[in-house]
């Protein structure tokens, strides 16, 4: 039977301050763009709004990162789990009709 390598204390420690770190910036995203009333202009993704969210921000993050980190992993309506058949036939059927361009 193989040995499983388990990481040190110090390095579950960066990694647990890591998760926090987003965790932070995620809710501090969010509640800029809640209290700003900027939902549907981060939502359309309009540039300015995201040039001036990461100067509100100041945690080194760029536009690009704000706004990516939005669009897809905190934005609403965000699906997160397994595709449903009608999904997977979908896409099979896409696939076969357009192939893999």
């Amino acid at each position: 039977m193989a040995s499983v390598d388990y990481p040190d204390d110090e390095t579950l420690v960066l990694i647990a301050f890591l998760y926090f770190r987003k965790y932070q910036e995620d809710a501090a995203l969010l509640k800029l763009i809640e209290t700003g009333g900027l939902r549907e202009a981060a939502e359309r993704g309009l540039p300015e709004v995201w040039i001036e969210l990461a100067d509100l921000l100041n945690n080194g993050r760029t536009n690009k990162q704000c706004r990516d980190r939005f669009q897809n992993h905190l934005r609403t309506g965000i699906k997160k789990g397994n595709w449903t058949k009608e999904e997977i036939k979908l896409i099979e059927d896409m696939y076969k009709s357009f192939g893999s361009k």
